[in-house]
């Protein structure tokens, strides 16, 4: 299992990685690499998304169903029986997964409009990328079982983060 993999030449790398075009290392190594008194930054992609869940409880009526499949693209041509089964399978629930920020507002709405209940549970986060704008190296973390403890350690220490947003 290896924390960390690189993709560009870094010549503040240990000898044995240094012509590589990637490579793996264990945290050890990581973390004296990344306090090595390079310009560190953490690149902060924040990402919104939601998970929808209808609930039409165990029987629903002909018009919810009608309801359902207006405001459901997926479900338009799928009869309403074999919808009702799905529903019945699920206690009356139905799972829509989960949605970029922007989609996920707009079928909530589609939903409500129809008179549908559903929920909608927020699933947003932020995602970072070390970056050494010295060596133009960005450090991906990769295979173990918490990035987020590296990350921490680089925000607890003061490295710099650089905000950007996506949906």
């Amino acid at each position: 299992m290896s924390p960390g993999h690189g993709h560009r030449y870094n010549p503040r790398f240990p000898e044995r990685y240094r012509r590589q075009q990637s490579f793996n290392v264990g945290w050890t190594e990581l973390d004296k690499f990344w306090r090595d008194g390079a310009d560190w930054v953490l690149l902060a992609s924040y990402y919104s998304q939601a998970r929808i869940t209808v609930d039409l409880g165990s029987t629903p009526t002909p018009s919810q169903l009608i309801a359902l499949r207006r405001a459901l693209p997926e479900y338009r041509n799928t009869p309403p029986a074999q919808v009702k089964a799905l529903l019945a399978a699920n206690g009356g629930k139905l799972n829509l997964g989960v949605l970029g920020g922007i989609e996920a507002w707009a079928v909530y709405e589609r939903l409500s409009a129809n008179h549908i209940s559903a929920s909608l549970e927020d699933e947003s986060g932020t995602h970072y990328l070390p970056f050494d704008r010295t060596s133009q190296t960005a450090m991906l973390i990769e295979d173990w079982g918490s990035p987020d403890e590296i990350i921490q350690e680089m925000i607890n220490d003061g490295v710099t983060i650089i905000p950007s947003e996506s949906d």
